[in-house]
C-alpha cells in the first residue's frame, strides 16, 4: 500500500454534469468505506488534491478527480458549524466514495459529538482534521495551527474522533514558529492517528519561503503511519523527486491545483510513460467553461461571484490572461462568463 501505484486513465478525461446530494438533506446513510484500507483502495493513486478554503467546493474536487486525483478533500469545515446544522458544505458527487471533509476547531469535546453525529446520520467513515491553518481568525478561535503548541490538545482530539468511530486524518505543519515534530508526530501517533499530512512550513511562514523536505524526511523517522507530504509540489518531477527522497506514501496538491487542476494527469502520464504535455488552448477553455456551468448547475445559483477567485486561477496559464483578469473580476453570472470566453477567442487571434 505504501509504494507509488495508480490506475492508468484514459487519453481524455470526460468533463460532464454529475449528480451531487448534500448530506444535510439526505434521509439515508451513504456507503462510505468502513476503514484506511478500503478507502486506500478506492484511490487510483497516491498524488491528492488539498482542502483549501474558499476553493475546493465538491464541484472543484469531482473536476480534479476526473483529470486523476487520487483522493480530494472539502474546504475545511468549523465543528462549531456542523453542530449548528450548517452542512451545505457536506457535499459529494455521486460518482466517488473517496471525498473527506476536513473539520477544524478546538474542543474536543464538540468533537466526539461531531464525530457521533456524522457516523451515526451520514455514515462518514473518515475525516480530515486541521492542524496546520494559520489565519488569524482560526488561530483566535484556538484552532488550526494554533493547536501546534500543545500536541497533547491535538491527541485528545485524534482520541475523541477515534472514540466516535471515524478514521482520523490530521493535516499538520512542521509547528508553529519553530519546528517541533519530534514533540507533535509521537504524540499523534500514540492517540491513534491514520493518515499523517505534513505541510513542510511552520505556521507562522503561511507560505512564504520554501517548503523543507527535511521536514518530511524528520517526520518519516518518527512514524510508520501513511505519511502525505504537502508543500511547494508544482510538477510532476517534484512529485517523484519528494517521494523518492523522503519515502512519503503520498503528496498533496494545494495551489498548484487551482492553477493546473490537470496537474494530477500530467503526472500519472509522466509516471507512467515518462513525459507529458500541457492541455491544448481549447481543452483549457473547454475546462474552465464546464467547471463554470457544472457548478451553476450543481448549487442551482445564477450568479458566479464566489468562484471569481477560481477563474482567475484557472486563466493564470493563458498568454493574455492579464487582458482578461480584470473582467473576470467583475463578472456576476453566467451570461457575464459567456461574454468572457468570447473575448478568449478574440484575444488568443
Amino acid at each position: 500500500m505504501f509504494g507509488f501505484y495508480f490506475e492508468p486513465l484514459a487519453q481524455t478525461v470526460e468533463h460532464r454534469p454529475f449528480k451531487a446530494r448534500a448530506l444535510g438533506s439526505i434521509p439515508r446513510r451513504l456507503n462510505f468505506p468502513s476503514n484506511i484500507e478500503e478507502l486506500m483502495s478506492l484511490c487510483k493513486n497516491n498524488i491528492w488534491l488539498a482542502p483549501m478554503a474558499g476553493f475546493t467546493n465538491f464541484v472543484f474536487r469531482k473536476m480534479c478527480l476526473d483529470f486523476g486525483a487520487g483522493q480530494a478533500f472539502s474546504e475545511m469545515i468549523s465543528i462549531e458549524g456542523i453542530v449548528r446544522n450548517n452542512l451545505q458544505s457536506l457535499v459529494y458527487p455521486e460518482e466517488t466514495k473517496i471525498g473527506i471533509i476536513q473539520i477544524f476547531g478546538g474542543d474536543e469535546k464538540i468533537f466526539y459529538k461531531v464525530g457521533r453525529f456524522l457516523t451515526t446520520n451520514f455514515g462518514l467513515t473518515t475525516v480530515d482534521v486541521n492542524f496546520g491553518c494559520p489565519v488569524k481568525k482560526v488561530l483566535k478561535s484556538k484552532a488550526g495551527g494554533y493547536l501546534l503548541n500543545f500536541p497533547e490538545k491535538m491527541a485528545d482530539i485524534i482520541k475523541a474522533l477515534k472514540d466516535s468511530g471515524l478514521n482520523v486524518y490530521a493535516k499538520i505543519r512542521a509547528g508553529f514558529s519553530e519546528e517541533n515534530l519530534e514533540n507533535i508526530i509521537p504524540v499523534i501517533d500514540k492517540a491513534g492517528v491514520d493518515v499523517i499530512t505534513l505541510h513542510a512550513r511552520l505556521a507562522t511562514q503561511f507560505y512564504s519561503g520554501v517548503a523543507k523536505l527535511e521536514y518530511i524526511l524528520k517526520a518519516r523517522s518518527l512514524t510508520n503511519k501513511f505519511l502525505v507530504a504537502n508543500g511547494d509540489i508544482k510538477t510532476p518531477e517534484d512529485i517523484i523527486k519528494v517521494l523518492q527522497t523522503t519515502k512519503a506514501n503520498a503528496v498533496m496538491l494545494g495551489r498548484i491545483a487551482l492553477e493546473k487542476p490537470y496537474i494530477f494527469k500530467m503526472a500519472i502520464d509522466y509516471l507512467k510513460n515518462g513525459e507529458y504535455k500541457e492541455p491544448s488552448y481549447e481543452e483549457k477553455k473547454r475546462m474552465i467553461f464546464d467547471y463554470t456551468k457544472n457548478y451553476i448547475e450543481s448549487f442551482k445559483k445564477e450568479r458566479i461571484v464566489e468562484i471569481r477567485g477560481i477563474l482567475l486561477h484557472l486563466i493564470k496559464g493563458f498568454p493574455f490572461a492579464k487582458e482578461l483578469r480584470d473582467k473576470i473580476a467583475k463578472i456576476d453570472n453566467f451570461n457575464d462568463f459567456l461574454t468572457v470566453i468570447e473575448e478568449m477567442d478574440r484575444y488568443k487571434t
